[in-house]
């Protein structure tokens, strides 16, 4: 089950940029959250499952969705794979995976592969 929120600092000059974090590990997510809204960012929303992002990217519609680690059983790669049809948002991966060809594969798919 998705989390629909919206956090983001008050008093910015500027828009700021908007974000969909997709992880499992629920302390990732607080980790990521906080740091990105101390940041200036705005989340708007947590999902932990594949069907839950592609809900939230079709709601929200936001500039970056950090994905996290394998949603619901599906690898990272296909997860890529599936969200590049239908979304224009840019995709930040971070993973643990570390075999040379997965990562050549998420590179051209994400715009940054951590």
């Amino acid at each position: 089950m998705y989390l629909q929120i919206e956090y983001h600092k008050e008093n910015t000059d500027v828009n700021p940029i908007s974000i969909i974090i997709a992880q499992q590990e629920k302390i990732m997510v607080e980790a990521i959250k906080n740091a990105l809204i101390h940041e200036g960012f705005e989340v708007k929303a947590i999902s932990s499952t594949f069907a839950e992002t592609l809900e939230i990217l079709k709601k929200y519609s936001p500039d970056v969705l950090i994905l996290g680690s394998s949603l619901s059983g599906m690898s990272n790669l296909k997860v890529l794979e599936n969200l590049n049809i239908h979304t224009s948002t840019k995709i930040i991966l971070y993973t643990r995976n570390t075999d040379l060809k997965d990562a050549l594969t998420a590179i051209k798919k994400a715009l940054w592969v951590i």
